[in-house]
């Protein structure tokens, strides 16, 4: 079991390597939604560190693409708002 959480978490570091860190939220388009989930694919989950914060927002709407960019949109602006901050 151990093994695995590893691997997970080494994959989403890699996967963070190839993506963009967001400015902004992610705009309401295809381009949009497609970065948001490469995005939300290298971000850990908010409660279980195995997973990744993708499988958090699949498991909350697992059909509604514009709620799937909403709730990702939710955590940037917090991770934006937490990073400001301090400056």
């Amino acid at each position: 079991m151990q093994i695995n959480k590893t691997k997970n978490r080494l994959m989403r570091f890699l996967r963070s390597l190839f993506v963009k860190k967001p400015k902004d939220i992610f705009p309401y388009s295809v381009k949009g939604f497609r970065d948001a989930k490469r995005w939300a694919l290298s971000q850990p989950h908010p409660f279980a560190p195995e997973l990744c914060l993708w499988d958090y927002v699949r498991a909350m709407a697992y059909h509604e693409t514009e709620l799937q960019l909403h709730i990702i949109n939710q955590f940037v602006k917090g991770k934006l708002d937490d990073k400001h901050m301090f400056i």
